[in-house]
C-alpha cells in the first residue's frame, strides 16, 4: 500500500464533502491526511459519486469507510447498515474466490 497515494485519494474525496460534514473530522486527522498526501496526485472525484464508483484504490475506499463509521454516521442504525454491507461484500468476495 502506498500511503501517500491513499491519503491523496482520501483527501480528494474529503474535499468534495460539505463543510458541516467535514467539520466532524478531528482537525489533526484532516491535517495529517493532507500533509501526508502526494501533491502530484490529484484524483478526479466528482461530488455525489458513490464510493464504489470512484476512481480510487480499495485501500482508500476502506479508509473512507472507516472515517464514515467513526465520524460521519449519526446513528447506530447507519453504522449497522454499513457493517452489514461490509460483511455481505466480504462473503461475496470469499464465494468468488472459490
Amino acid at each position: 500500500m502506498n500511503d501517500k497515494k491513499v491519503n491523496s485519494e482520501v483527501y480528494g474525496v474529503l474535499k468534495t464533502l460539505d463543510s458541516q460534514l467535514l467539520n466532524r473530522l478531528p482537525q489533526a486527522l484532516l491535517e495529517y491526511i493532507k500533509n501526508n498526501s502526494d501533491e502530484s496526485l490529484i484524483p478526479n472525484i466528482k461530488k455525489g459519486t458513490p464510493l464504489k464508483d470512484m476512481p480510487i484504490s480499495r485501500d482508500a475506499q476502506a479508509f473512507i469507510t472507516l472515517l464514515n463509521l467513526q465520524y460521519f454516521c449519526q446513528s447506530t442504525d447507519e453504522k449497522k447498515q454499513i457493517i452489514d454491507r461490509i460483511v455481505e461484500n466480504e462473503k461475496n468476495e470469499q464465494k468468488a474466490k472459490k
